[in-house]
């Protein structure tokens, strides 16, 4: 029963708990405590299947008056317009079914029930930190991320408007090229985590021929355990159970066996190694580690050293030069200027080497960035707009080759909140590796909070959410900021590039 409920759990519509009465913390920290930052990296709101359904089940409808406006055709995210991936191919674009869904919504797009549930959260995060902390965010106070999928950012519009009404409409949502997304796992570009990937398939294909649950899913289906569409299966239960759909022959517990067959799965692909986490989630905490030490910063006037080698680069995290590129499938509106400072990327970086048609030369800083471009996105009868980004190549090495060409990026530190739609898959390998992952899949738009807090002797200290819940980092609620970047430098890996070359078994 209680895998069942966990499983229930994840289709069912957001549940926020009740907020914490008190806001008084514990030692070390003195006094009141002032909120400074607060990040957010949630899961897309509810979606149609991303699998074809597999025989002997048939497919459902989906009628478009389901899919948001603005998805009712499949989208295409096109590289040509990168001219510095111009002579790579898009392997990091996951192969997914052509045409429509029965009905005509496409594969994978965000429907009006994932809406409600980007529109549930916003407003969670508007009453939480606006009104219950205080916490004053105009549009240039607020920072916006998001993978290039339309699910993804069609949620983080929602999550924003909910948040500041018709005022989300002047915040972009910033959108990285999916060749150098540091929140998509980059498997196709490292051999470690390719090996990782077939070790997981392997065991897949180990425990389908020895699971009882499993063989017995197969029979009902009348196909050979070694057939069964484990992950396509769980993908298409949780979109139809979220939207109130019959998913007919199967029952609760074959929902919850396939359930726990994929966390399986993805556990062993995540956590094979320590190496492999790191790799995985390394990237991603680079990024956080980034956004915390320039809030600590800002407030504190002082340079905020972290983990071995900072202090040869003054910091493990750093800031990088964006150029955006255009979607080809919205509107260009006009253009805009990037202003981030200068990355400290390898010079063996994908993108320094020269390609077809370009010189070697690095970018200057000096000027601003080319081909910086804003698109527009309605939904809702809301325009907004959304800047898409990519790195540019720079000479300097740093100590943390972390990994080349990915975009990680450090908002400007005045923005008090930074709001991320990314995916399950990025949600799982972060909780993982903070050890507070509960073995329960995300449901759709799950979030993680990083709260940075201010005391007043001026110390730092962050506290962690999961779906509202506090996640206590190796025993605290409320972690020094020293402490924390600690946690998180211990997955990050040195170089990153090395590590892809290790054995599986090192």
């Amino acid at each position: 029963m209680a895998r069942f409920l966990r499983l229930a759990a994840m289709a069912a519509p957001l549940a926020v708990a009740a907020l914490p009465e008190s806001r008084s913390l514990p030692a070390p920290a003195q006094g009141p405590l002032k909120l400074v930052q607060v990040q957010v990296y949630f899961r897309h709101g509810a979606r149609t299947p991303i699998h074809k359904t597999p025989p002997p089940l048939s497919e459902v409808e989906w009628p478009k008056e389901v899919c948001m406006p603005s998805l009712e055709e499949p989208k295409k995210l096109y590289l040509e317009s990168m001219e510095d991936f111009r002579e790579r191919t898009n392997a990091t674009l996951a192969v997914r079914p052509n045409g429509l869904l029965p009905g005509g919504c496409a594969f994978g797009a965000l429907t009006n029930v994932g809406q409600g549930h980007a529109t549930q959260l916003g407003e969670h995060l508007r009453k939480k930190y606006l009104e219950e902390h205080g916490l004053r965010i105009t549009p240039k106070d607020i920072y916006v991320r998001s993978t290039d999928f339309p699910r993804t950012i069609a949620t983080a519009q929602g999550v924003t408007y909910a948040m500041l009404g018709d005022e989300a409409m002047s915040v972009p949502v910033h959108v990285a090229h999916l060749d150098a997304e540091v929140f998509i796992v980059q498997w196709r570009r490292c051999g470690l985590l390719q090996e990782m990937y077939r070790s997981a398939l392997n065991e897949l294909e180990r425990r389908r021929g020895i699971d009882p649950a499993l063989q017995r899913i197969a029979f009902k289906l009348g196909v050979v355990s070694h057939d069964l569409q484990v992950e396509a299966l769980i993908d298409i239960i949780m979109s139809r159970l979220v939207h109130a759909k019959e998913v007919p022959i199967l029952d609760q517990s074959d929902h919850v066996a396939l359930h726990d067959a994929v966390v399986g799965f993805y556990l062993h692909r995540f956590r094979a190694t320590e190496t492999t986490l790191s790799l995985v989630a390394g990237p991603i905490f680079v990024h956080i580690g980034a956004a915390l030490e320039a809030a600590a910063r800002a407030h504190s006037g002082e340079t905020v050293p972290v983990g071995p080698g900072a202090e040869e680069s003054g910091s493990l995290f750093q800031k990088t030069t964006v150029r955006a590129y255009p979607d080809l499938n919205l509107q260009l509106t006009g253009a805009a200027d990037a202003t981030s400072s200068p990355a400290t990327r390898s010079p063996s970086s994908p993108l320094a080497t020269p390609g077809p048609g370009r010189t070697g030369s690095a970018h200057d800083p000096s000027k601003p960035p080319h081909n910086v471009q804003q698109v527009a996105t309605s939904q809702g009868g809301h325009t907004f707009s959304t800047k898409h980004t990519s790195l540019l190549p720079s000479t300097s090495r740093h100590p943390y080759s972390i990994p080349p060409g990915l975009a990680i990026t450090t908002p400007p530190p005045s923005t008090k909140m930074h709001l991320y739609a990314v995916h399950d898959t990025t949600l799982v390998p972060m909780l993982l590796a903070l050890d507070v992952f509960d073995y329960q899949w995300p449901r759709f738009c799950a979030n993680i909070s990083f709260e940075l807090f201010q005391d007043s002797r001026s110390e730092f200290f962050v506290r962690v959410l999961y779906n509202d819940k506090v996640q206590r980092i190796d025993g605290l609620e409320y972690t020094p900021l020293a402490a924390f970047r600690a946690k998180l430098s211990r997955h990050i890996p040195r170089d990153w590039e090395a590590d892809c070359s290790l054995p599986l078994d090192n």
